[in-house]
């Protein structure tokens, strides 16, 4: 373990050496004399030269600035490789540590005909070779006594890494084993009122594979902070180091800024939800009220009160996401607005046809043309109304089948409602018979209405009615027209009176052919069934 961790740190180490001094900087002595130029000092020892003002600070007052800031750094404690360069709100900063020594801005730029990169690259090459000269004059037990405490930090740095990585190495097996303990414990897995959520086999792989990844992303954040340390430990390192800090620590920062600067956003979102749940509380209490028949509008029917809820419920939450929108973290970004355009377009595209449903059943709400419970026939498809939603519609016929009929269809068709009038006693069935010229009509009428009487579930109390609805040319067509309550019943109502017409009609000697029946007989044979 210990060779591979230093395999690893030795690599880094080498990779931001080549990444640090693998670059040529400008050089300010190839620069002709024409350019003018004002000379930063410090105890009379010439350090870098000034091309340029920045902002609204000339050249002069530019460098004694300059001039006071390196004055205030204690020299002795100076290394040429503390000495970094940061990027930041379009201009390089050169800074050591914390302190900024000079900013380089796009005056230098234009001055120097240079890009920045350069410039600040260039003015970082003098400002340590101007503090390595100091940095060469130290006595020789100096240098060893520092160069000591370098290595000695880096035997401890590495030591507590592969000790902390050891020891998370043993807590993962403790809890690997805990996970294990507890399938023997509990091997028909683990229940929730009396339902398994989880079998023992599965708590155990997740469970495992949770930790495993746990440990791996606390050992690649061992190993970071380690080689963070180990670069800042070594002077010619920690610009790289500050650098790979600001790899981590940036992210981190804009995170943490945008949740901070979120607090006040959150807090009108807040007040905004509130503010609308008290709303819809209030909204279901009316409309709850409405349909219990406790309040009462003209024109406003009870049925309408929870469709109309949901669908103010609906409007009020997409104001309310178009009031909290702006609100939301990153909703400025283009990213974030890329991201919802390219949903409403999918959402437009997939959702034709379901906004069509929407709209017809929001449609037939208002329109009224059934309840549930109703018997409907629509189309072809007869039944009982079980469910009305947004976008459809269900159905049991009396084949005890479940039709699921979309809204548009319905709105675009016809709809036959058997129960309204059923209610009041004066839904109306009727079914045709057709009998031949030679049988008086009044004696049709009669046979037709006695067989009424027979059928149970018509109404008797109202007066059923035969019409004569067409004439052919071998025989009449009379429709009878009986009175029933019980629309839930009409396949075997219908099915009962036919039997009874039969009946009825085998007895008073008359058949049910019409003049056209091609049979053979002898002329006398009639074709009345005998008992």
């Amino acid at each position: 373990m210990f060779k591979r961790v230093s395999l690893v740190l030795i690599c880094l180490l080498a990779g931001a050496y080549f990444y640090l001094y693998g670059q040529v900087p400008l050089s300010f002595s190839a620069l002709p004399d024409s350019i003018t130029k004002v000379g930063v000092f410090f105890a009379r020892d010439h350090v870098i030269d000034i091309y340029a003002g920045y902002g609204e600070i000339g050249r002069e007052e530019r460098a004694e600035l300059i001039s006071k800031r390196i004055s205030d750094l204690n020299r002795n404690k100076v290394y040429p490789d503390s000495i970094f360069i940061k990027y930041q709100d379009s201009e390089y900063q050169i800074l050591h540590g914390t302190k900024r020594l000079l900013s380089i801005s796009k005056a230098d730029s234009l001055a120097l005909a240079s890009p920045l990169v350069e410039i600040a690259q260039a003015y970082q090459s003098e400002l340590k070779q101007y503090y390595l000269e100091e940095h060469l004059n130290r006595s020789f037990w100096q240098n060893v006594t520092y160069y000591a405490i370098m290595v000695l930090y880096l035997a401890i740095i590495i030591l507590i890494t592969l000790f902390l990585i050891r020891m998370l190495g043993k807590l993962m097996r403790y809890l690997i084993g805990l996970v294990r303990l507890n399938r023997i414990r509990h091997p028909d897995g683990f229940y929730f009122k009396g339902i398994r959520f989880i079998t023992a086999q599965q708590f155990d792989s997740v469970s495992t594979l949770f930790i495993r990844l746990v440990k791996i992303f606390l050992v690649l954040w061992i190993v970071y902070l380690a080689f963070y340390m180990v670069l800042y430990v070594i002077p010619g390192t920690r610009g790289f180091a500050r650098q790979l800090q600001s790899y981590i620590m940036l992210p981190i920062k804009s995170v943490g800024n945008a949740l901070i600067n979120f607090v006040p956003n959150a807090f009108f979102i807040l007040v905004i939800i509130l503010i609308t749940r008290y709303v819809l509380k209030l909204l279901v209490y009316i409309f709850g009220e409405i349909e219990k028949g406790h309040l009462k509008f003209t024109g406003f029917y009870p049925e309408w009160a929870m469709p109309t809820y949901q669908l103010l419920k609906a409007l009020i939450y997409i104001f309310t996401i178009i009031i909290i929108f702006p609100y939301l973290p990153g909703s400025g970004s283009p990213a974030f607005q890329g991201v919802s355009i390219f949903v409403g377009v999918l959402f437009s595209l997939g959702s034709s046809s379901a906004i069509a449903n929407m709209v017809a059943g929001i449609i037939l709400t208002y329109m009224r043309p059934y309840q549930i419970g109703d018997m409907i026939k629509i189309g072809d498809k007869f039944g009982e109304l079980k469910e009305v939603t947004l976008l459809v519609i269900r159905i049991k016929t009396p084949k005890n089948e479940e039709i699921t009929i979309p809204n548009s269809l319905v709105l675009s068709g016809h709809i036959n409602n058997y129960s309204r009038y059923a209610r009041e006693e004066r839904l109306i069935l009727y079914t045709s018979v057709t009998i031949g010229y030679d049988v008086p009509w009044r004696k049709v009428h009669q046979l037709l209405i006695d067989a009424s009487r027979r059928t149970e579930g018509i109404n008797q109390d109202l007066e059923p009615f035969v019409l004569q609805k067409k004439l052919d040319d071998f025989s009449v067509e009379y429709e009878l027209n009986v009175y029933t309550s019980f629309p839930e019943i009409m396949p075997p109502l219908l099915s009962n009176l036919h039997k009874n017409i039969q009946d009825t009609f085998r007895e008073a000697g008359v058949e049910i052919m019409s003049p056209r029946y091609n049979a053979v007989r002898d002329g006398n044979q009639v074709t009345i069934p005998k008992e």
